[in-house]
């Protein structure tokens, strides 16, 4: 375990999985994405919830082909991007994820197409359904995993045809871990002492982890960990990226790097209000 949580530090080329789901979750989301898509802009799929429906990039953000970098290798790209006027986040299938962009840099590109970082709550309701893989058994149709896209990691888009939520959402799980709006400080998330990192053992509502095992990890959860700095701020990322195995999943929760953190495994995706 230890190791694993270094290897996570060092380089948030991390291990996570999915497992199984709460039904009465999963009832409320299973095919609004499909059913519904004229609920939302371009891009987008519909994501019933009884709180409040939603609409959510049906894939990972990539750099749109207006802008000066459509594959941002670094931080500063990304901000040469976001000062270009006609540069914007698609939502598309076959494209390169936008990486290298910190917190604060996803919710402003976000914002420059009237959208929004997806938030913690909405990110785990938009995942549910999204099919549980073992590292040792996926094809090249199954989530990115472990380099099983058969292209340079990470892979374009949409990839994997099975990896796809029960909204029609794809790549929630593995390919990039993607941010959401949500800081973690000094160890408590929306007033919530969060437990020790470790194997998920249960999480609440919103995917949050509020119980973990150190040794054991738990089938009912698909062995997904979470990664927690005790101190200071820090950022949240969920399901995994092309390198995380087992570990990766719909309950995988990273929150060890700062919220200005921008990596090679990292992106995030829009949501937004319905259309009506």
């Amino acid at each position: 375990m230890g190791a694993v949580i270094a290897l996570s530090t060092l380089g948030i080329d991390a291990f996570d999985n999915r497992s199984d789901i709460s039904g009465s979750l999963l009832g409320s989301v299973i095919g609004a994405g499909q059913k519904d898509r004229s609920l939302c802009p371009q891009g987008m799929s519909y994501v019933q919830h009884p709180e409040k429906s939603f609409c959510i990039d049906t894939y990972t953000a990539s750099a749109g082909e207006d802008c000066p970098y459509q594959d941002p290798k670094t931080q500063e790209e990304t901000r040469m991007n976001i000062l270009s006027s006609e540069c914007g986040a698609v939502s598309e299938k076959g494209r390169v994820p936008w990486r290298y962009v910190s917190q604060a840099q996803a919710r402003e590109v976000c914002r420059t197409r009237g959208k929004y970082l997806v938030s913690v709550k909405e990110w785990y309701t938009a995942a549910q359904g999204t099919p549980s893989v073992e590292s040792k058994v996926v094809s090249d149709d199954d989530c990115n995993i472990n380099g099983n896209w058969l292209s340079e990691d990470p892979g374009p888009t949409g990839s994997g045809g099975k990896c796809v939520s029960g909204a029609g959402v794809y790549d929630m799980v593995g390919n990039v871990w993607e941010g959401v709006d949500g800081t973690v400080i000094n160890g408590e998330f929306e007033g919530l002492k969060l437990p020790p990192e470790g194997y998920v053992t249960a999480v609440n509502e919103s995917g949050v982890p509020i119980s973990t095992d150190l040794n054991d990890p738990d089938p009912n959860y698909g062995g997904d960990e979470f990664w927690l700095k005790d101190e200071g701020s820090s950022g949240i990322m969920r399901g995994g990226f092309y390198g995380s195995g087992n570990s990766a999943g719909i309950y995988a929760f990273h929150a060890q790097m700062e919220p200005s953190f921008a990596g090679r495994a990292v992106g995030f995706r829009c949501a937004s209000e319905t259309l009506r």
